[in-house]
């Protein structure tokens, strides 16, 4: 499971998303993808409406479905000296804050990320109570995949 990113001198983009929970393999791209701009102003909350949007699912043997529409809010804001707990103590941290579908969107599905200076993503909450932490140093090693099962040679 993994997610792919991309930037430019403006912004930083969700290329394609690879952790889908329970559907190894399958994976999705966003059309337009901007998740957050390069720079951010401390006190300030910044925002992003993309209405615009078209997801594309990939199945588990790489065969891409039909787009379908699929627009989304994103926000962020610093938390200066947050308790990232685990090894990473106290930082400076990014609050980043993904709703898909906002206008029609399942309850409980608003997402957080945390990043925090100088380590990067830290924790992922879900508003429905779903808290995911990996504050800690180490951690096993994952070698590389292909994208698709058909191309996987493993145990």
């Amino acid at each position: 499971m993994f997610e792919c990113w991309r930037w430019d001198d403006q912004w930083i983009y969700h290329e394609v998303d690879h952790g889908i929970d329970g559907q190894r393999w399958a994976h999705y791209t966003l059309s337009d993808g901007r998740w957050l701009p390069r720079h951010l102003t401390s006190g300030t909350v910044w925002t992003l409406s993309i209405t615009d949007n078209f997801v594309r699912w990939v199945d588990a043997d790489c065969n891409p479905q039909p787009e379908r529409p699929m627009p989304y809010r994103m926000s962020a804001h610093i938390e200066p000296a947050f308790d990232a707990g685990g090894d990473l103590g106290r930082r400076d941290t990014i609050v980043l804050e993904y709703q898909p579908d906002p206008e029609h969107g399942e309850p409980g599905t608003l997402e957080s990320f945390y990043l925090a200076r100088g380590a990067g993503w830290f924790m992922w909450t879900r508003s429905d109570g779903v808290h995911i932490a990996f504050n800690r140093v180490g951690g096993l090693s994952r070698q590389p995949t292909p994208l698709c099962a058909r191309d996987f040679v493993g145990p």
